[in-house]
């Protein structure tokens, strides 16, 4: 109880003021971002990732199959 008193007031005394934000930021602006090449650009980052999920996938894919890819089956 103690602390839902000690939460009220610093909340009902802290002097919360409306800062304006003139910058706008829109879809097209964070895409050229994130695909640029220059300063602050994604797309290197970008690719090694989706090189790295690749091989993690076909590394799953092998370990899933397991002796199903090493076993020989003469039983036939």
């Amino acid at each position: 109880m103690i602390g839902l008193g000690v939460f009220l007031s610093v909340i009902y005394s802290t002097p919360f003021t409306v800062v304006e934000n003139t910058k706008t930021t829109e879809v097209s602006d964070i895409g050229m971002g994130l695909l640029s090449y220059g300063a602050g650009g994604f797309i290197l980052p970008f690719e090694v990732i989706s090189i790295l999920l690749l091989a993690a996938m076909i590394g799953a894919i092998i370990i899933g199959k397991g002796d199903k890819l090493t076993k020989n089956d003469d039983t036939l």
